[in-house]
């Protein structure tokens, strides 16, 4: 399993693929990854498992290393997909299908209107640690991140 940043509506969601293909150079020796720095070197895909995660129908999920100029993209992104729904949520979740009660995820959720999300914003969803052990009674419970976004 892994992490997932994805976005969520009630309406479908528009993909979005570089403008070229950036190859993905991996140095192992230095342990570094260079993706081309283009600020529209990100992809955005239909996530077809929205429904566990959320109430929400559609649902497209971010591929990405974090650039301020990609985190404004997707900020005008996520302002032209609440003008066309009302509502859309950014999530940031473990992949998984089942938690038994014990070990299900715990769920920080924020609402903001979309005209107060900033670079910042993205940047502390994205950055969030998923496996912190918020809660000392279940310390191996996952933390999830949902940021709701309102006209």
């Amino acid at each position: 399993m892994s992490a997932c940043i994805f976005v969520a509506s009630n309406l479908p969601l528009e993909e979005h693929h570089p403008s070229k293909n950036f190859p993905i150079q991996i140095d192992l020796q230095n342990n570094t990854c260079f993706d081309g720095n283009a600020d529209d070197n990100f992809f955005l895909e239909t996530f077809q498992d929205v429904d566990v995660y959320t109430g929400k129908t559609h649902g497209v999920c971010l591929q990405w290393i974090y650039t301020d100029g990609r985190a404004k993209q997707l900020v005008d992104y996520l302002k032209n997909a609440v003008e066309q729904s009302g509502v859309v949520e950014l999530w940031h979740v473990w992949l998984d299908d089942y938690y038994e009660f014990e070990t299900r995820p715990f769920v920080h959720k924020q609402t903001m209107q979309i005209d107060s999300l900033t670079i910042d914003n993205i940047k502390e969803i994205c950055q969030a640690q998923i496996w912190n052990s918020p809660d000392k009674q279940h310390p191996q419970r996952p933390s999830f991140y949902c940021l709701e976004l309102t006209k």
